[in-house]
């Protein structure tokens, strides 16, 4: 434990620090042009490595110094829940706007078959799941400081568990339903080319003409299969820490798990008093 009070540090740090040294991705790659890439032209997040060499921090700056018990009271605070409220909704809105796209491409597409249904049903119980946990910590509030509430936090640890998985799975659907429109989608530069009239009468969609089947399919691509897209599964794996160790710590600090265990034994304990009704009728019987 003394070991660990070396790194039980917090503060905050001008970004034009001496001796804060910072090391950028290489951005997307992108066409800058939202008509073709409408989510990595202007929604591309920058991740970095930060690191400090003799940097020197003001002490006002320093929220918390070799301190584990600081550490632990902040985990404990209730920005841990909102955070993870706040956390959840944005999962939501992420995946009602995946399911709005895979709609536009059955609708699209004239695809409504049982298979492709059944792709469907899997985001729609996705978006459900998502914001029944979000009302249930909602609706199951817990008294904060000063007179505020706090959300119930267990069935937001439920959407960090499982979004990640809800995530990958819906772009791989939204693959499925693009197919290999997704690939041979034309640009806007391609659309204002002398192949303008050839893309016009043979990339339409069923009902639709061909420059708005492409926003959709540029929109699908960058969504579910582009760079962008990459980044931002890889993003929802690990964004909140060590998926592992995260699961083990909600499981071993689940508030409910103490009771859900005295409910079996209570259940061993009704079920031994029945046998023994039975056992001392029966008895009375052979008497």
């Amino acid at each position: 434990m003394k070991e660990a009070e070396a790194y039980a540090v917090g503060f905050a740090a001008r970004i034009d620090t001496p001796g804060m040294k910072m090391i950028c991705r290489p951005s997307l790659p992108t066409r800058g042009r939202f008509a073709n890439d409408p989510l990595s032209a202007r929604m591309d997040e920058m991740d970095a490595v930060v690191w400090f060499e003799d940097a020197f921090i003001p002490w006002e700056r320093v929220f918390m110094y070799r301190s584990i018990k600081a550490v632990e009271s902040a985990m404990k605070s209730p920005s841990g829940p909102h955070g993870s409220h706040q956390s959840a909704t944005r999962s939501l809105a992420k995946m009602e706007f995946l399911l709005g796209i895979a709609y536009n491409l059955v609708e699209v597409n004239h695809s409504k078959f049982p298979p492709v249904m059944g792709l469907l049903s899997e985001l729609v119980a996705f978006v459900e799941t998502l914001r029944g946990m979000v009302r249930v910590a909602e609706v199951d509030c817990i008294p904060g400081p000063n007179g505020t509430v706090v959300p119930y936090e267990p069935p937001l640890n439920v959407v960090r568990a499982q979004y990640p998985a809800m995530h990958a799975r819906a772009l791989e659907i939204l693959q499925f339903l693009g197919a290999g429109n997704l690939v041979v989608a034309p640009t806007i530069e391609d659309l204002k080319s002398e192949s303008g009239p050839a893309i016009e009468r043979y990339c339409a969609g069923a009902d639709i003409p061909a420059e708005r089947k492409m926003q959709l399919m540029r929109l699908a691509w960058d969504a579910s299969c582009s760079s962008f897209a990459g980044r931002q599964n890889l993003y929802e794996k690990f964004f909140a820490g060590d998926p592992w160790r995260n699961a083990a710590i909600r499981a071993e600090r689940y508030p409910s798990a103490r009771e859900a265990q005295d409910r079996v034994w209570a259940f061993l304990d009704r079920n031994g008093e029945w046998e023994e009704r039975i056992n001392g009728g029966l008895s009375k019987s052979a008497q």
